[in-house]
């Protein structure tokens, strides 16, 4: 088994990701990979609030 190395730092870049789904997976998948930093720059999406973003997703379930 190979020892884990301490000194591999990961950062993300998301740059112009328009689609908020896309935003959160980026954060979701950092997580599992113990990315360090995630840097999000031009267009790309991000939520004003956890309650908008939160009533948007239940809202958008009950649609489908």
């Amino acid at each position: 088994m190979k020892k884990e190395n301490a000194d591999c730092r990961i950062a993300l870049l998301a740059h112009d990701v328009r689609s908020l789904w896309n935003v959160g997976s980026f954060f979701r998948t950092s997580d599992a990979f113990r990315v360090e930093r995630i840097y999000l720059s031009g267009y790309t999406g991000c939520r004003p609030t956890q309650g908008i973003s939160s009533g948007i997703h239940h809202l958008h379930r009950r649609r489908a």
